[in-house]
């Protein structure tokens, strides 16, 4: 057997080990970056530039110190109001060294340079900082702002102090009677105002620290930046704003003292340099890995002045969330309006501002050689400004901040329509050219110079203000207008426009860079796509597809996302945030990755397999690139690897498995997920629209790569290549035509404005002629006097009428403009409104019987305390007014149960209630009614086209003289007549329980079998009154008796009404129910009266054997007449809303089990399951008896459970639980001839 070889190390060639063991001593050695020992150098050094100390009136000299020059930082109020809580308590020590403000000033302004100090400790001999008198310049200061702002506000305190005293030294010396108190208040007073003057006296004397500015700047700004920090301790720590703007300084003097074509390379090491120097912050180090941010906003932005340098934009708490999907977009967009100010400001040939001031205005007059010079001037407007006539941007810096303030005035309403060709934005746009204009030439001398010309600068100024003046005015035939100038305004609403539409924003990112979702989960500490538009601009630019580069290209691509923000982004946001919802979202974490790529079919592995072949050969010295162009384009994923931002290239992926391999299985992922959603979204035209402009805008600038296929023929492709393969609809529109049909659509729109703004003009002015002849005349108003209210009895009818003239009129102009005379209306979607106003209307108070519009809703809602006697009963209704019902919207939930009220109070309330009998069909209203209009009937679901309460679009049929509330969702039952059978057996006597439903919304519930429309017809059926004409003396309307069918016509559509034959021995043919006949009506005496036995209502009790005697918690009922329908049927009294929608669905099995002749009356225990009935038509007289009248109380509140298939008795006793007692009948002695006589004890019905 052979040896095993050794796995020995390498060894050198006297045969000694590599690896080496450093055992010699531990030696100290210094840290290469000490912050301590770096600040005690810089330290150092200024104090050599230190020239002496002295003091100034620090609030006489206030307008000539300039703050901020070497470290900007904001002023903050809140460290202003503690320094002044610190003055106010512990006084002012300003003669220090902690405290004085350093001065940096040349020597030779100081005219006492020789006499100053060298410091603070002898304050009395500290002199005075002399200046020459002829010294008119700034004093830099280093640091002391929030000092000085202190130091305001506390003077200004002691003034308002000073002041108060002074006031109350006026009073007491007007008054003529003067005693001790006065007296003493006054010297009081005396006192306090000397002790503030002389606070007053020396409060601005501050001690100042001066430092030669020669010898401080002779290396550089370093020094001057360290004495501008604040001081290194923990409570006087830097802020991240200001380490933040002082990386940003470094890099501003990196880039202006580099060669002019490295200078951006040169400020970005300087970038990678300096974070890597900072302390740990995970906000701050997130928005210094944004190389595109800090190197843009530190050369360019920053020169703008301090507009710019307070803003948001400069903070790193909102730069750290801001960092996510729009920064990239939003830089490129502020990139291109700083690049359209260089071009304003370009030093080349252009005619001064009187000249394109002329041709404007000769354009507008036609003049054709004037519209030709504008034109050329635009071309050279637009062209890039060649080296030497570049101009510098930092003359923007003093006069963008109040150009800003114009255009937040003028454009705040019209926000949403920037950089559109309508009329909304072209007017605003007018008037914010003229500001700007004034503003630029007062600004910069050229309104009160009348010798500008002669100088250089100031015509320099002069053309600047021509070409602003060419570039704010709108050209006519663009489809595009001209934004205002860059400003705070402006970024704001550019930042809020692409939030809007940040789906889309993010799925069109998508289309460029198949990581997006993943790489922040497989490398969490990095920050390269921290920011998605960033990435997707990045990966255009350094595409190697691009023959000359992709920078501009990029630029193409913010510039067509920009100008589609409102119309192709917004509808791909929309179509994102639905997609969203029908499909699983992405894997986040590595585990849910790799789970999903093991689900994947065996060919896509298979294809991954090949991929991660091509990048770890790619990754070798030899062939070391990013252009996959030269593979094969059958391996799928190729294009996604070639164009992704990751850096698969980069040496710190040294673990395949854990750093390259995830990443390229995200990318089959990806692949797989995106052909659920994606190849149906690009159905959707716009969406196509949108990608095909991209396409078409990128694809001029790639490479023309030429193919073989396996007949051997060459075919060369010179097209934009997309990593998901999916290809576009062919079916699809040109984007031209697609993007023709918008703005024709818009067009239209603002053409037709006009014209209807002249229409809604025309409409208010006849309507409001029409208002004021009405209110004026003297039958509308509310009293003789000429002065008085309009009547409300005209204002709620005048209004209802006036919104149906609203709505007619924008009917008719709507389709006057469209020229469509059956164009479908939408009252939802259209502002039909005129804003009319009617005069305050007055409600008489005086005036009972008659209540309009919703009032009598509230009327009924609310019942009188105290109602009237009975003889209210006999007075006749019929002549007064009945509302009329009007088709209403179905109520998803009925209107709570108000409590009801028992006794006598209860009984005579409800006499001037309407009458709704449940499983009652609609009855035919009397026609000598004039008030009446005929039945709307309002399929249910159909809403009302005006929404309020003024409804004015009403169908055909429906007439109504004055504007009907809502009926109300359940109406109070009154006295009702019921059907009595023959006497039964006082013994057999059973109480049947009401039966419940699951649920009266919709009629849904154990047994329903009518559909949901039943109860939105029952809401519009006219209630019978008792004191119809129409009506006989026992309540029962003259239409229901019909000798032949002894039905009621209803209108009712038979749709609704219809029953099952099944289910209904009425429509099966067969007329009797158990024996009781339907037809026979030979046992009805009409002469018999017996309206007197349903006058009185009484008060209820239930009798249990172990509880006793209680009051019932339900309502009141009526008296009955029989003892054996009183025990089948449930009193109406008893029915709540549930009762109502069950009342359908109750067949007479259920409620009358008493065969006529019969002495046993059957219980439902006893009566086979039926299904539910529609209700019954059939209305019975009342029968004559002879029987003495017993009362059965009514069910308790509690409600029962539903009837089941499983249990028979669960109509009457509910499932599970124990049968309730047989009831105690017992006979009431009542005289009917005395309806008082009825307020004694009642029947007894224990469980009822």
């Amino acid at each position: 057997m052979a040896p095993k070889k050794s796995k020995a190390k390498k060894a050198d060639d006297d045969g000694a080990s590599v690896f080496h063991l450093n055992k010699g001593p531990i030696e100290a050695i210094a840290p290469k970056n000490d912050p301590a020992k770096e600040t005690q150098r810089l330290d150092t050094l200024v104090a050599k530039c230190k020239v002496g100390v002295a003091w100034i009136d620090l609030l006489a000299m206030k307008r000539r110190l300039k703050f901020g020059v070497y470290n900007d930082r904001p002023q903050n109020e809140a460290e202003v109001n503690k320094l002044v809580a610190c003055f106010q308590e512990s006084g002012i020590v300003s003669m220090k060294d902690v405290t004085a403000i350093p001065l940096i000033m040349k020597t030779s302004r100081i005219d006492n340079k020789d006499s100053l100090v060298k410091n603070f400790d002898d304050p009395d001999v500290v002199p005075e900082l002399e200046l020459d008198i002829e010294d008119i310049d700034t004093i830099i200061v280093a640091s002391g702002q929030h000092r000085l702002a202190a130091l305001e506000k506390y003077n200004y305190s002691l003034k308002e102090q000073y002041q108060k005293h002074v006031s109350k030294r006026k009073k007491v010396e007007v008054l003529k009677n003067i005693n001790q108190e006065h007296v003493a208040t006054f010297n009081e007073a005396h006192q306090a105002m000397c002790e503030l003057k002389g606070a007053m006296e020396d409060v601005g004397k501050w001690g100042v620290v001066i430092y030669d500015e020669d010898k401080i700047l002779a290396d550089g700004t370093a020094l001057a930046t360290h004495l501008s920090r604040n001081s290194t301790l923990h409570e006087f720590k830097q802020t991240e704003e200001e380490v933040l703007i002082t990386i940003f300084k470094e890099i501003q003097r990196v880039y202006d003292t580099s060669p002019a074509k490295k200078q951006n390379d040169i400020a970005l090491e300087c970038l990678r340099t300096l974070r890597t120097a900072q302390e740990k912050n995970a906000r701050l180090s997130k928005v210094l890995q944004h190389e595109t941010y800090c190197v843009f906003f530190a050369t360019r932005v920053m020169r703008l002045g301090p507009h710019f340098r307070h803003r948001r934009e400069f903070k790193v708490n909102w730069l750290a969330k801001a960092i996510d999907t729009n920064m990239g977009l939003y830089l490129s967009w502020i990139q291109m309006r700083i690049k359209t100010l260089k071009r304003l400001t370009s030093k080349g040939p252009f005619p001064s501002y009187a000249e394109v001031l002329k041709l404007i205005d000769d354009a507008d007059a036609n003049v054709d050689t004037a519209k030709e010079k504008l034109v050329e001037l635009r071309t050279t407007l637009e062209k890039r400004p060649k080296t030497k006539e570049k101009g510098d941007v930092m003359i923007w810096a003093g006069v963008l901040q109040t150009i800003d303030k114009k255009a937040s005035t003028v454009f705040t309403d019209v926000e949403d329509k920037v950089g559109e060709m309508t009329g909304a934005y072209v007017t605003p746009l007018s008037v914010y050219r003229q500001s700007a204009i004034k503003c630029l030439r007062d600004a910069w001398g050229l309104t009160s110079n009348d010798e500008w010309e002669e100088n250089e600068i100031l015509a320099h100024l002069d053309r600047v203000c021509a070409r602003v003046l060419l570039h704010l005015t709108v050209e006519t035939g663009k489809a595009r207008a001209p934004e205002p100038l860059l400003g705070a305004f402006v970024m704001d609403n550019a930042w809020s426009a692409l939030n809007n539409v940040k789906e889309g924003v993010k799925e069109v990112c998508r289309w460029f860079d198949a990581l997006l979702d993943y790489h922040k989960g497989l490398h969490p500490k990095t920050h390269i796509m921290d920011d998605w538009s960033t990435v997707m601009l990045n990966n255009i630019s350094k595409d190697a597809r691009f023959t000359d580069g992709g920078k501009t290209y990029a630029q193409e691509v913010t510039t067509i996302l920009w100008t589609h923000r409102r119309t192709l982004l917004v509808r791909l946001s929309n179509c994102m945030t639905l997609a969203k919802q029908n499909i699983p979202a992405r894997a986040k974490e590595r585990k849910e990755l790799l789970h999903e790529y093991d689900v994947l079919p065996e060919e896509e592995r298979f294809a991954n397999e090949s991929l991660m072949k091509i990048l770890m050969s790619r990754r070798t010295k030899a062939n070391k690139s990013r252009d996959l162009l030269a593979e094969p384009p059958s391996i799928m994923g190729t294009i996604a690897l070639h164009s992704t931002g990751w850096d698969w290239l980069s040496p710190t992926h040294r673990n395949t498995a854990r750093d390259l391999e995830p990443c390229v299985k995200a990318i089959a992922v990806e692949r797989k997920y995106v052909m659920r959603y994606r190849p149906k979204l690009f159905e959707d035209k716009y969406v196509a629209t949108l990608r095909r402009l991209l396409e078409d805008s990128l694809q001029p600038g790639v490479r023309k790569i030429q193919h073989i296929d396996l007949a051997r023929q060459v075919t060369t492709v010179h097209a934009w290549l997309w990593w998901d393969e999916i290809p576009l609809p062919t079916t699809h529109e040109a984007p031209a035509v697609v993007l023709q049909g918008l703005e024709d659509s818009l067009v239209k729109e603002q053409s037709q404005m006009r014209e209807r703004l002249a229409l809604e003009h025309e409409d208010r002015v006849a309507l409001t002629k029409m208002i004021a002849y009405l209110t004026s005349m003297p039958l509308a108003l509310s009293s003789s006097d000429a002065t008085a209210m309009l009547s409300a009895d005209i204002a709620t009818p005048l209004e209802a009428l006036i919104t149906g003239f609203e709505v007619n009129a924008a009917r008719l102009r709507a389709r006057k403009l469209s020229k469509e005379p059956k164009m479908p209306i939408d009252l939802r979607t259209m502002n039909y409104e005129l804003r009319l106003e009617i005069p305050p209307a007055h409600n008489d108070e005086y005036t009972t019987g008659y209540v309009i519009g919703d009032e009598e809703e509230e009327d009924e809602a609310e019942p009188e305390e105290h109602p009237a006697p009975k003889q209210k009963k006999k007075t006749k209704k019929g002549k007064g007014r009945q509302p009329t019902p009007v088709p209403e919207e179905e109520e998803e939930e009925p209107a709570p149960k108000k409590k009801a009220r028992k006794g006598k109070a209860r009984a005579v309330e409800e006499d001037d209630e309407d009458i709704v009998i449940p499983g009652r069909e609609t009855m035919q209203p009397s026609s000598s009614q004039r008030s009446q209009s005929e039945v709307v009937e309002v399929s249910p679901g159909s809403k009302a086209m005006v929404p309020g309460s003024r409804a004015a679009s009403q169908p055909a049929n429906a007439s109504s003289d004055k504007p009907k509330p809502k009926p109300k969702p359940r109406p109070v039952p009154r006295k009702i007549h019921r059907q009595p059978s023959p006497p039964a057996l006082d013994d057999d006597i059973q109480i049947i329980e009401k039966q419940s439903t699951a649920g009266d919304k919709g009629n849904e519930g154990a047994g329903a079998n009518v559909e949901e429309r039943t109860s939105a017809d029952e809401s519009v059926r006219p209630a019978v009154q008792a004191g119809d004409p129409s009506s006989d003396g026992h309540g029962n309307n003259e239409l229901e008796k019909d000798a032949e069918t002894d039905t009621v016509p209803s209108r009712t559509p038979p749709r609704a009404r219809q029953p099952s034959p099944s289910h209904s021995p009425l429509h099966g043919g067969d007329t009797t129910l158990l024996g009781f006949s339907t037809t026979e009506t030979g046992w009805f005496d009409p002469e018999r009266d017996t309206d007197h036995e349903m006058d009185t209502a009484v008060q209820t009790t239930v009798v249990d054997a172990d509880k006793g005697t209680r009051p019932s918690d339900d309502d009141t009922i009526p008296a009955v007449t029989d003892t054996h329908v009183s025990k089948s049927l449930t009193p109406l009294s008893a029915l709540s809303d549930d009762d109502d929608a069950r009342m359908h669905d109750m067949t007479l099995t259920e409620s009358l089990a008493q065969v006529p002749g019969s002495t046993v009356t059957k219980s439902l225990t006893q009566v086979p399951e039926m299904a539910p009935t529609p209700p019954l038509t059939q209305v019975s007289p009342p029968v004559q008896t002879n029987t003495k009248e017993r009362r059965v109380a009514p069910p308790t509140g509690k409600r029962e459970r539903a009837p089941t298939a499983s249990s028979t008795a669960s109509s009457n006793q509910g499932r599970g639980r124990k049968p309730k007692k047989k009831a105690k009948v017992v006979p009431a002695d009542t005289d009917e001839d005395d309806p008082q006589e009825n307020d004694g004890e009642v029947t007894v019905v224990p469980g009822v």
